[in-house]
């Protein structure tokens, strides 16, 4: 259930990052503006490019997941990545040459020349400002998408264009969002269609409507308000308490993997330590994944798309 409503969430806004992306007052302006705040890792504005009757809802919705969320389990989440962070710092050298590695095949020494990027791209989520519930249940979504959304792409573009090919792509990316060609096919009474260009692409029809002042899809203005009403439906059945029980066993065992791996004073040690935690770890996560007993849907159970 609890991926359903993040997953009505996400293609919500997926579909306006899709289609959308500024403030301008014609369809081709604001499409073209997506293009452009994309090219350049520009998070921030998607927020200003939904209607503002969207924007409530949005607010809304993550106030009441807020709500539904348990406080010990919420902080004990963000302990453990937090601890996560620190043996990704303190521990680089044992990661980077350990058994796992070698065997995963990775290039030591390009990884360990960019380890910093990995690192801060985790630090960044960590330290933001979901980091509490109080700060989830207040959370300024345009401040967020503007300051951690932008600064995540920005590290994400560092860690695509780790090699030449991943630098290769990263600018064919820019290169045709910031060239995205548009033509009003027609356009009337808060209704557009679009013919929309892209580079190295076939051109496609797009469907916008005019909500309050903004251009979306046509298929999501069309859908909004069920799509809003389905996801509060869903999140007044959501009990996160009856799995509490199941949360904190697996963030304890992974707490409990990353403290015996900080504590690692050799490769030998280290290497030990992450062998000997594997079965431990996926043992409470399939025990902690199991459906419950009275055989109601586990939250863990559901279907994005």
């Amino acid at each position: 259930m609890l991926q359903r409503i993040a997953g009505g969430l996400l293609l919500g806004v997926f579909a306006v990052l899709a289609a959308c992306g500024g403030v301008p007052g014609s369809p081709e302006g604001t499409v073209k503006a997506f293009g452009s705040a994309m090219a350049d890792n520009d998070v921030g504005f998607v927020w200003d490019a939904l209607p503002e009757p969207y924007q409530d809802d949005v607010d809304q919705i993550i106030a009441e997941v807020a709500g539904k969320l348990d406080e010990q389990v919420y902080d004990k989440t963000f302990l453990v990545m937090g601890k996560l962070v620190d043996v990704l710092d303190d521990q680089s050298e044992y990661i980077l040459h350990s058994q796992m590695a070698g065997g995963m095949g990775v290039d030591v020494e390009a990884l360990e020349d960019d380890w910093d990027s990995v690192l801060e791209f985790v630090e960044t989520f960590v330290e933001s400002d979901i980091s509490s519930l109080d700060g989830l249940a207040d959370l300024d979504v345009g401040a967020f998408l503007d300051q951690t959304a932008t600064q995540l792409m920005d590290q994400a573009e560092r860690l695509a264009t780790l090699d030449e090919q991943g630098r290769k792509q990263w600018e064919e990316r820019v290169e045709s969002l910031s060239k995205i060609e548009v033509e009003v096919v027609e356009e009337s009474d808060g209704q557009a269609t679009l013919e929309v260009k892209v580079p190295g692409q076939p051109s496609m029809r797009m469907e916008l409507a005019e909500v309050d002042g903004r251009w979306v899809p046509r298929e999501l203005a069309d859908d909004w308000e069920q799509m809003v009403s389905g996801i509060k439906r869903e999140l007044a059945q959501v009990d996160f308490a009856a799995n509490k029980a199941q949360y904190m066993q697996i963030l304890g065992a992974l707490e409990g993997t990353l403290d015996t791996l900080a504590g690692a004073e050799s490769q030998e040690e280290f290497d030990q330590a992450l062998q000997s935690s594997i079965p431990l770890v996926m043992g409470s996560l399939l025990g902690g994944m199991s459906s419950p007993p009275d055989g109601s849907d586990s939250p863990f159970e559901y279907d994005l798309f």
